[in-house]
């Protein structure tokens, strides 16, 4: 059975950066207030979250040795094995498509946590992620830019009862176009969640 324990136990194992430090710790204190959705709340009134009170979920281990072989993707693509990037195979930039951790830790996104909630607002589910996740992936097309070729964002299962928490955000400026695909996969023999968000900022023009 899943306890704070395991939540305050995956949030001691983010290295991220310092300044997120309060933000990360604040949204874990709501969702362990407020706790998973439950039938009581509109949204989820037709959906049951308490086989995931029973799961023993934990945060995901160390990287295996060896690494599962990729799909072939037709574009740009971040791949990531439980939670952790594992490889990026792209001719965009960085500052173009890059690992959201490593963005925010040199400037922040204005709407970064403003559309999806930042811990303080949103759902529960959403303010665990808000705490919880780890590296992520960041899309800023600057504007007037076509992308040429599709993004994929890859986000795959491999350990056992491990609880994972993807994170995107994306920022099209004026004019901007792009296609992305999220693409999320698991081993089917095993048991393990995924709580994703993603957020997207399109501004005037862009698609």
């Amino acid at each position: 059975m899943i306890t704070p324990t395991a939540y305050q136990d995956a949030l001691s194992h983010i290295d991220a950066p310092s300044s997120f430090a309060a933000l990360r710790q604040t949204a874990l204190t709501k969702f362990l207030q407020a706790g998973l959705p439950d039938s009581r709340q509109e949204d989820w009134r037709y959906t049951s979250l308490r086989h995931l009170e029973r799961m023993p979920l934990h945060a995901p281990a160390a990287m295996p040795e060896t690494l599962p072989a990729l799909e072939d993707y037709p574009g740009a693509l971040l791949a990531y094995l439980d939670d952790r990037l594992v490889w990026q195979d792209t001719t965009l930039p960085a500052t173009v498509l890059g690992v959201l951790a490593d963005a925010i830790g040199t400037e922040t996104p204005a709407a970064f946590g403003n559309l999806a909630g930042n811990g303080l607002v949103g759902s529960s589910l959403t303010q665990l992620n808000a705490a919880l996740w780890r590296e992520g992936a960041c899309l800023r097309v600057p504007a007037g830019e076509r992308l040429r070729q599709p993004v994929f964002l890859r986000f795959a299962a491999a350990e056992a009862d491990a609880m994972l928490y993807p994170r995107v955000f994306i920022n099209m400026a004026v004019g901007s176009d792009a296609i992305l695909v999220e693409h999320f996969l698991g081993d089917p023999g095993i048991a393990y969640w995924q709580n994703p968000v993603t957020e997207i900022v399109l501004e005037a023009g862009a698609r």
